[in-house]
């Protein structure tokens, strides 16, 4: 046991300019199913993806962008546990894992191309198109089951 121990962090400066980065940061769950985007702040540029963990409720992984100059931007990534703060050896090097595998994301994000943005775009816009139809045929059978459930109750 370490005693708690800050957060694990790492800051990249890269050599893309901030509006590509945030273009395609995005996608990160496309190329490592494991993440999760949580939240996103495009204005202040503030990005959180969730990964769950065996044995634990799992982490937030904190990406924020910042501007260097035209074509150079800084990432700073931190893990954070979603309970409790990281106190033993093999949670601290389990998220620098996890900084090491959105590093490689970030990554393989920057280099996708248009074509490849666009379908991953409409990939995703067809997913959360059956998503919502798959709430909505949920919640009418779950209307019409109460609705038959007080029919039949008033009968008796």
């Amino acid at each position: 046991m370490l005693g708690a121990v800050p957060n694990p962090k790492k800051t990249l400066e890269i050599d893309f300019p901030i509006s590509q980065i945030k273009k395609t940061i995005v996608f990160i769950p496309s190329k490592n199913t494991k993440y999760k985007l949580f939240q996103k702040n495009d204005i202040l540029n503030q990005y959180t993806f969730e990964a769950l963990e065996f044995l634990s409720l799992g982490v937030y992984i904190d990406i924020n962008l910042s501007t260097i100059s035209e074509t150079k931007s800084k990432i700073d990534i931190e893990v954070r546990r979603k309970v409790g703060a990281f106190d033993k050896a093999h949670e601290v090097s389990a998220a620098n894992e996890h900084i090491q595998k959105i590093t490689t994301a970030i990554s393989e994000c920057l280099i996708l191309t248009d074509e490849q943005i666009s379908t991953l775009e409409s990939q995703i816009e067809t997913t959360k198109q059956a998503a919502n139809k798959g709430c909505s045929v949920i919640i009418l059978a779950l209307i019409g089951s109460l609705l038959a459930g007080s029919v039949l109750y008033s009968c008796s």
